[in-house]
């Protein structure tokens, strides 16, 4: 497929200061972040229920831990539990990763943010980013973190006319990032629930990928000679909302806000990243070493883009180099190599069930979101068209030779072979969780002696003020 290559926008120095994070704690608005490791040569530590710390590993998402080196003022952004998303600065419901350690002499930081400036300023931050790497410097240094979340709102400029609800007005933000990367080798203390304040080295906004969730680092391994700079691969989401619009019918200028499908419906502007090639199934990658952002694959089945439900989540395997990730459309989980050429699908609903002993149950290709019917009701993820429950995987990560993953039908952590050669193998039951209400695992990750971290989240929420995507002070993580 042909890479669409997005203009990288760099940001060398007078960073905007960043979010205060909780680290290891969870938030109690929208839904948690999770964690990622960027690669490191140990295994990544698991991430929290919303903001996820990871210990030096390679592939745990939600909160990465990259590269990049910050010696700017930060900006200081404060996310209050208790107002709705729409009244939280841009960044409202995060989720956290942290790159590995890995990476030791090799990287050194420069600091980058991806931004929608235009003119000489924007010249000024590309050449210097460009100086930088050809001094040998990487945008992506071991320590940082990245974070995926809600980009925000914007209403029309100038207000509104009396009698109109603003939330009738309201679309998502396209022009705030949905990715933001900082430097974290600088907090002071280990994690320990503290609040930490965190340079910002770069932010990828909406406009170019939409809305995502899942994360994932690379080992950062260019070959022999080449500088080692992880590169971030992340996954579009609707599990920070999903809006749609239809036609401009009030001569406003603007498209209408839609709570049901329509037949001329679409995705708001900002939910996918559309504009740059991508699907509801599109995997992005932020090249570690130069902060270029490309398309890396749009996941297909059999030749069918994802309808909508999007991805789950994103992992990569050192030792057979590919990543692995789940498509909330199907229920299938692909294997790509590191080109984003996809090697085949492992499919839980028949092979996976039938190994842990459990009826089957066959992809239905005609079980689809369609945004363009009466029955689709935006606040009702029941009508998203969501895989079967019974194929339902969220949460994955490579351990060893096998894959673990979740399997929604059964609460249950399973496992998949990997062969030397990269293919899958046997799948076998693990282990049930027996949650009382079980709420899905949206991330796995093992620490070096080999202890299995679950990230929970609560269930997918969308209601029309944009106060909560997922359901309230249901997070959690388990060993």
């Amino acid at each position: 497929m042909n890479k669409k290559m997005i203009a990288s926008k760099v940001t060398s120095r007078a960073l905007p200061p960043v979010h205060d994070l909780l680290l290891g704690a969870p938030t109690q608005n929208q839904a948690g972040p999770r964690q990622r490791i960027a690669p490191q040569s140990t295994p990544p530590i698991p991430d929290n229920k919303s903001i996820k710390t990871i210990a030096p590993r390679a592939g745990t998402p939600r909160r990465a831990i990259s590269f990049g080196h910050p010696k700017e003022p930060k900006m200081q952004h404060h996310s209050n539990p208790e107002k709705p998303a729409s009244m939280n600065a841009p960044f409202v419901d995060t989720r956290v990763k942290q790159a590995a350690r890995a990476l030791r002499h090799s990287v050194s930081a420069l600091a980058l943010a991806l931004t929608l400036g235009l003119g000489s300023a924007l010249t000024a931050q590309i050449a210097a980013a460009q100086d930088a790497v050809e001094a040998g410097e990487s945008l992506i240094k071991a320590g940082d973190t990245a974070i995926t979340g809600f980009s925000g709102l914007k209403f029309p400029e100038g207000g509104l006319p009396p009698g109109i609800d603003p939330l009738d007005e309201s679309f998502i933000n396209p022009d705030q990032p949905s990715l933001r990367i900082y430097r974290t080798d600088n907090m002071g203390a280990a994690p320990s629930g503290q609040m930490v304040n965190l340079p910002e080295i770069l932010k990828v906004n909406a406009a170019e990928i939409g809305q995502v969730f899942g994360l994932a680092f690379d080992d950062g391994d260019r070959g022999e000679g080449a500088p080692q700079a992880p590169n971030l691969y992340v996954t579009s989401s609707v599990l920070h909302g999903l809006q749609i619009v239809g036609p401009d019918t009030d001569d406003d200028g603007r498209p209408e806000r839609l709570k049901q499908g329509q037949p001329d419906a679409e995705f708001m502007d900002g939910q996918f990243g559309t504009k740059n090639g991508g699907t509801p199934g599109a995997i992005w990658k932020i090249d570690g070493l130069t902060g270029e952002v490309s398309l890396f694959a749009n996941v297909m089945l059999d030749d069918t883009e994802n309808s909508g439900p999007g991805l789950g989540n994103i992992a990569f395997d050192k030792r057979t180099r590919q990543l692995f990730v789940s498509d909330l459309d199907t229920g299938m989980i692909h294997r790509f190599d590191m080109d984003g050429n996809d090697q085949g699908t492992f499919d839980h609903g028949t092979t996976g069930r039938a190994a842990a002993e459990l009826d089957q149950a066959p992809h239905d290709a005609a079980n689809r979101m369609d945004i363009k019917a009466e029955s689709f009701k935006a606040d009702d993820p029941e009508t998203w068209g969501f895989a079967d429950e019974k194929r339902l995987v969220y949460g994955l990560q490579p351990h060893g030779d096998r894959l673990y993953y979740y399997a929604a039908d059964g609460d249950m952590i399973m496992s998949v072979g990997i062969a030397d050669d990269g293919s899958f193998g046997e799948a076998q039951w693990e282990f049930n969780l027996n949650q009382t209400d079980a709420k899905p695992v949206t991330d796995i990750a093992f620490d070096r002696r080999g202890v299995i971290y679950l990230s929970m989240r609560g269930a997918v929420l969308n209601p029309y003020d944009y106060s909560v995507f997922a359901e309230p002070a249901a997070s959690e993580v388990r060993r």
